[in-house]
Parts: structure tokens; C-alpha cells; sequence
């Protein structure tokens, strides 16, 4: 799972805490700390100046892989389907939210500089 552009070097997430978009970063938090329900976004900035975008399911997960990379996937199975493939994942639950509050986050996603701007 080595990506050839590198290393993850930060992320920011966005979530849906009382009806407002909220954005946390690994500067404030860890992936085990970020809140269990209420997920909508995140971009994964890696070394070399790409990213990847998760968004749009009901389920996300993180998961240690056996070469010691990380591995994010974003998928419409249930939290315990995850754990079942992956028993030690950190498991997030996405939420429907407004069609404004979606196009509001994905664009703060789309504007968002790479992980520590």
C-alpha cells in the first residue's frame, strides 16, 4: 500500500456538529479523537504535494496496514462489516446533511490548502 508520492503529511476533516460544518485538523486532533458520528469530508495531503479526497459515504475507517502505512477508506458497509476486514480500523459514521451544507464543506474541501496552510 507505499504510495510513490509519499507519506502522509496531514489531513482536515469536516463534520456536521449541531447543524454547522466544523473542520478539524491533525494539528488539533488525532484520527481516535476525532468525534464518532457526523462525519462529511476529509482531505489527505501526502508528500509531493498531492491529496485525496473521501466524502458522500456512511461509513470511513482508518487502519494501520502490516507495512506500517495508513490506510483511509471511505465505504457504505456497516461499522462492524469494517471491523470484521479490519479489527483494529478507527470507524467514523458519516451523516446526511442539507444540500447547502454539503456544497458549503466540499468547498471549503476544494479551497482548503494542503494540510498545514
Amino acid at each position: 500500500m507505499k504510495r510513490t508520492d509519499g507519506y502522509i503529511v496531514g489531513w482536515r476533516a469536516w463534520y456536521d456538529v449541531a447543524g454547522q460544518p466544523v473542520e478539524i485538523s491533525h494539528e488539533r486532533s488525532s484520527l481516535e479523537d476525532l468525534p464518532e458520528d457526523g462525519f462529511q469530508a476529509m482531505r489527505i495531503s501526502y508528500a509531493g504535494g498531492t491529496s485525496r479526497f473521501m466524502s458522500g459515504s456512511n461509513t470511513y475507517f482508518f487502519a494501520e496496514h502490516a507495512d506500517g502505512h495508513l490506510i483511509f477508506g471511505q465505504t457504505d458497509d456497516t461499522p462492524s462489516q469494517v471491523l470484521l476486514r479490519y479489527p483494529h480500523a478507527t470507524v467514523k459514521r458519516g451523516r446526511y446533511v442539507s444540500d447547502k451544507m454539503n456544497a458549503d464543506i466540499h468547498r471549503h474541501l476544494m479551497e482548503a490548502s494542503d494540510c498545514c496552510g
